[in-house]
């Protein structure tokens, strides 16, 4: 094991403990070690905006947190931040500036426009994107046929990438407890209510994603849903733009997540999906993938 992952681990461990009694000046702590220990000028830029956002003692951000503190088994919650935030980004960030021609994927996004049919073509995709760079993987399950495409045997294998689980099916949702597993569930089926109980209760980490148009697009800014999505348990909101949408409205979907993140209105962390992939892509490497 690396030394300086034994270090963030024991280092988590203590502040999360903390961050329990005393959340605020927990994260406005980790915010300024995360300053001091960048490597990097856009891990600086990250985490000065990160300062800034907490130094407004009534930010959102602090309930949001203290509900996931509250809400997410502790253990889960380092291993998921080192897979993501070290593995996937902070170290990904520093390979970046050193071997930059080997570390152009920072996101691999399962399925793409390309046919995944078989379990054999979906593990060398995979292989494919991790070979590049890919430490974090945005996988969209319904639409892939998962007990023939193994991706139980690929998620168990590499415990230092981070997956997120698109899905409306509770099997999906519940079979995958892996820590470095997030699912996101569809906020539009019928089991959304059920399903995020049930995960609340077995302390996992999830969040939620609705595909946006013309048509929804006024719904789902509305504190009205923000409240209804909060209500029910959901921290994290993917909003995915659909095809038919307009550029009109997806500039005003776009400039809201990122309003949202300035200055949240409601305790859940929202992201515009390929958007926010869009800047990660601009910001650290070459997105691998295509919009679904």
């Amino acid at each position: 094991m690396e030394t300086s992952v034994r270090i963030l681990r024991v280092f988590l461990n203590r502040w999360l403990d903390r961050a329990e009694a005393d959340t605020d000046r927990t994260l406005r702590k980790l915010a300024e070690f995360g300053y001091f220990f960048s490597i990097s000028s856009a891990q600086k830029r990250f985490f000065s905006e990160v300062k800034q956002l907490l130094s407004d003692s009534g930010s959102k951000y602090y309930m949001l947190a203290r509900n996931l503190f509250e809400r997410v088994d502790k253990n889960r919650t380092i291993e998921f931040g080192l897979a993501f935030g070290y593995y996937g980004l902070a170290k990904h960030f520093g390979d970046h500036l050193l071997i930059r021609e080997k570390t152009d994927i920072m996101v691999g996004i399962l399925p793409d426009n390309r046919s995944i049919g078989t379990a054999t073509a979906f593990s060398d995709r995979f292989s494919e994107f991790s070979k590049g760079g890919a430490s974090s993987f945005v996988i969209f399950c319904d639409a892939l046929d998962l007990p023939t495409c193994g991706l139980f045997p690929i998620i168990e294998n590499n415990p230092h990438k981070s997956f997120f689980l698109f899905t409306g099916a509770e099997t999906t949702a519940l079979q995958f407890a892996q820590k470095n597993v997030m699912p996101i569930l569809n906020v539009t089926s019928d089991n959304f209510a059920a399903l995020s109980d049930k995960l609340i209760k077995r302390q996992r980490l999830f969040g939620g994603f609705i595909r946006y148009d013309d048509r929804n697009a006024n719904v789902i800014i509305s504190k009205s849903f923000l409240n209804n999505i909060y209500e029910q348990g959901c921290l994290f909101l993917f909003l995915i733009e659909e095809k038919s949408c307009s550029e009109a409205t997806h500039d005003r979907i776009n400039q809201f997540a990122y309003q949202q993140k300035r200055k949240p209105t409601h305790p859940i962390f929202i992201t515009e999906l390929f958007g926010d992939l869009k800047w990660l892509n601009e910001n650290g490497g070459r997105l691998a993938g295509a919009r679904q």
